[in-house]
């Protein structure tokens, strides 16, 4: 990912090698390999031109219970270089409503899963005409009760599987 400046202002983001190519028919310019290291010298090259690499800074740390994150559409330029932020954003009541809906759905369906995915146990012992080993019974439990358990959805622990 690349920015085109001009005077240390963007003009025009994203951009590319292929793009100044273009935008510059009567030049012949190296290849960029489009993954990896750019060679110092394809680099120099591009700054005659206002082209820098751009990085995208990691994630920050954020509550998703009520915030959320979004990347800037534009570069900045800091000391390292061209970078693209991210903003954390206080979500609205409305929003923060619908992430603990989604979420406790989410939740919940995974839950679902995990229960259908032990139901072997308890068909097997049935089969076989002894009870269900009461590990297999508290585990299968405590994932019901996970809906009740404090911190639900964002914040809980998930019970551990027995050994089989």
């Amino acid at each position: 990912m690349f920015v085109k400046t001009h005077n240390g202002e963007v003009q025009t983001f994203p951009y590319s090698p292929a793009k100044l190519a273009q935008d510059n028919p009567n030049i012949s310019f190296p290849k960029t390999p489009k993954e990896g290291v750019i060679p110092e010298s394809t680099l120099d090259m591009l700054a005659s031109f206002g082209v820098f690499p751009v990085q995208e800074l990691p994630l920050p740390t954020y509550n998703i219970e009520v915030e959320k994150i979004k990347k800037k559409n534009y570069p900045t330029l800091l000391e390292s270089g061209w970078v693209v932020e991210w903003e954390v954003l206080a979500l609205s009541s409305i929003e923060i409503a619908n992430e603990l809906e989604n979420t406790a759905i989410n939740v919940r369906k995974e839950r679902t899963k995990i229960l259908e995915n032990t139901d072997w146990m308890v068909i097997k012992s049935i089969e076989s005409g002894v009870p269900v080993p009461t590990e297999w019974t508290a585990y299968r439990n405590s994932l019901r009760e996970i809906p009740t358990l404090s911190g639900f959805p964002f914040n809980m622990a998930w019970p551990k599987a027995p050994r089989t």
